[in-house]
């Protein structure tokens, strides 16, 4: 088990474990103020309602997906703005390419 001081980061501590085992086992995780949270394998059993958790960092292909999909605003204006910048690569190309048959 490891905990990490991610208070810099989001104002936190951060506790990692993992079992090389295939047998069940329990962890229990309680800050000073008494909340806690239960590990019984992967399933997490929270004991204060509404808590965040932060296992690892994702990839930045995953990340623009996940952001993508909690903001359906935020997807709909990626897609206008892709859609505008391949229009207009499309359109010089074909400017250029207009320009040369023309020579």
């Amino acid at each position: 088990m490891k905990v990490l001081d991610g208070t810099a980061f989001n104002g936190k501590y951060w506790v990692f474990f993992g079992s090389l085992t295939g047998e069940t086992y329990q962890v229990e995780v309680v800050d000073s103020t008494g909340a806690g949270d239960v590990f019984h394998g992967a399933l997490l059993v929270s004991l204060l309602a509404g808590g965040t958790y932060y296992v690892g960092r994702l990839p930045p292909v995953m990340w623009l997906q996940w952001t993508l999909s909690r903001s359906p605003l935020l997807l709909a204006a990626a897609v206008v703005a892709l859609a505008f910048i391949g229009a207009v690569a499309a359109y010089l190309s074909l400017q250029l390419r207009a320009r040369r048959r023309l020579r």
